[in-house]
């Protein structure tokens, strides 16, 4: 056989081995499809109706311009690695508008609950996929994400191929080599899009010594070491970019705080809750159910623990301690739920396993109604006001419904100018306290107002004896240990202003100042 034959044959195998990943579940129809339809429809829909917030603001402006520009903003203003963001400007080239960029996230999430199909069926035999599909595609934590303009939805997509690629390269009972290298070119772009994948990747190290795999961690260490050769630009950039995130960090938290931040970090991706009437439900259930599982498990523990099962159980614990010395180290606002994302589908594929294993299917319709429940009531809480912070989009309809002609327009924090300017077109200038946003590199402290000196020689440029102006203000008075300074502000206004409208709007809050007669002094 000629080795063009042996290559059309190797592309034939692997183009259908790459379509059965795609394919719907045998026995069960098309279930996993209906779901993910009936999860598009949500998000297109929130996508479409939702206004950008500061934060998708800043992915719009570093996703602008070149593939040299947008791979500068990524590492030295977002302090990113810098692969969503050049996906990002390449995709917007097709269509400008943000429901287009939200369209990228989307698609993510989409091909996420695909995956997660494939997950099902390897990971937990005797599940309908459907049942897992269907509690990650109606999780508020992935909506949201699919209705970013951030990273996160390509992060959880990665993390789900990983898991995929590393059971079929080398978990299974037959490992695939083209599956190794999947997981190779996956582990590459996971860490060139959120360096806590990493955490993923080391994992692997464990799983396979605690399965005794010899031969597949050889394969495993020796892919490792190049995935290290491709990522090594990146070292120096690293150092400067976790400095430049912690450098206004000046406490810590304990060890066993930690550990409970942690601990509800896996509840709200089981159960989440923004319906606070649901709270002690979430407690006694997850006790209760922990409690049960502990004693079956104990007592079924030769069944129950498989090499699959094995794996996740290992896999959630080291990145549950990967992600406790982070967050030791860093402190609370900078370990959100989109920074432990990859721990989102092991937790969610364990307790599946679990409650199989113990309540067979009756546990399993239970399981899924109380998950239902809280799903569906966080969403509703969640977007009922049908905004994102700021509400950025009905604050430039109520200016321009309500405005004149020389009422500039004073916006604090100063990043609040970026959302609002992509929806304003009244006819005052949108001005920044207390200055104009550096995008050259991101500066917390460009976000402080200083003295009242600072801010008279702001109001003072644009306003005379009898000349109004708008304020807008948003909830973000500090992040990272630096304050903002918000009190100081609101004195000023009450010193030299009269309030003539008072406008509240989600997480934001408009104000029609008028001067008074008191002239500009210090104190």
């Amino acid at each position: 056989m000629g080795s063009g034959t042996r290559f059309s044959r190797w592309v034939s195998l692997e183009r259908e081995g790459l379509k059965s990943l795609f394919r719907p579940y045998q026995s069960g129809g098309y279930l996993v499809p209906l779901v993910i339809l009936c999860h598009l429809s949500i998000t297109l829909f929130l996508a479409a109706m939702l206004n950008i917030w500061v934060d998708e603001a800043y992915s719009i402006s570093t996703s602008g311009g070149s593939i040299e520009y947008t791979l500068r903003q990524a590492l030295y203003f977002e302090l990113q690695p810098p692969f969503y963001f050049v996906l990002l400007n390449i995709w917007r080239r097709l269509n400008d508008s943000i429901f287009f960029a939200r369209l990228f996230s989307v698609t993510c999430a989409a091909l996420t609950l695909i995956v997660t199909s494939s997950l099902a069926r390897r990971f937990l035999e005797r599940i309908h996929p459907a049942w897992v599909v269907t509690a990650v595609a109606f999780n508020p934590f992935i909506i949201w994400a699919a209705v970013e303009i951030r990273g996160y939805a390509l992060v959880i997509l990665l993390s789900a191929l990983l898991l995929l690629f590393f059971y079929d390269g080398y978990l299974a009972a037959a490992p695939q080599r083209s599956r190794q290298w999947y997981y190779l070119l996956c582990s590459i772009l996971a860490l060139y899009t959120q360096y806590y994948l990493g955490f993923l990747l080391l994992t692997g190290v464990f799983v396979l010594l605690a399965l005794k795999r010899g031969r597949a961690l050889l394969a495993y260490l020796l892919g490792m070491v190049m995935v290290s050769i491709c990522f090594m630009p990146m070292a120096k950039i690293i150092l400067a970019q976790v400095h430049d995130h912690t450098k206004t960090i000046v406490n810590t938290i304990s060890w066993f705080k930690s550990l409970g931040i942690i601990s509800w970090r896996v509840q709200e991706y089981l159960l989440p809750i923004k319906w606070a009437h649901l709270m002690v439900w979430r407690r006694w259930i997850l006790r209760l159910g922990a409690l049960v599982a502990i004693v079956l498990l104990i007592r079924r523990r030769h069944i129950y623990f498989t090499r699959a099962t094995i794996s996740l159980w290992i896999t959630t614990a080291i990145l549950s301690l990967c992600f406790l010395v982070v967050l030791r180290l860093t402190g609370a606002e900078l370990f959100l739920p989109q920074h432990t994302a990859a721990l989102f589908l092991p937790i969610t594929l364990i307790v599946f396993s679990i409650i199989m294993a113990i309540g067979g299917k009756r546990g399993l319709i239970l399981w899924s109604l109380f998950a239902l429940l809280f799903n569906v009531s966080s969403l509703w809480v969640q977007y009922a006001p049908m905004a994102k912070s700021g509400d950025w989009s009905r604050v430039a309809s109520y200016l321009v419904a309500n405005e004149n002609a020389g009422q500039a327009i004073m916006v604090f924090h100063a990043d609040g100018v970026l959302p609002l300017a992509h929806y304003y077109s009244g006819k005052n200038v949108l001005i920044p306290i207390p200055k104009k946003t550096q995008l050259e590199r991101f500066d917390l402290q460009n976000f402080v107002v200083r003295d009242e000196e600072q801010l008279i020689s702001v109001f003072s440029s644009v306003s005379g004896e009898q000349q109004k102006v708008w304020l807008i203000t948003d909830n973000a008075c500090g992040y990272l240990d630096v304050n903002f300074n918000c009190p100081l502000l609101e004195e000023f206004i009450s010193k030299y202003y009269i309030v003539e409208s008072d406008k509240s709007f989600f997480r934001s809050r408009v104000r029609l100042l008028r001067r008074n007669s008191l002239p500009w002094r210090l104190n």
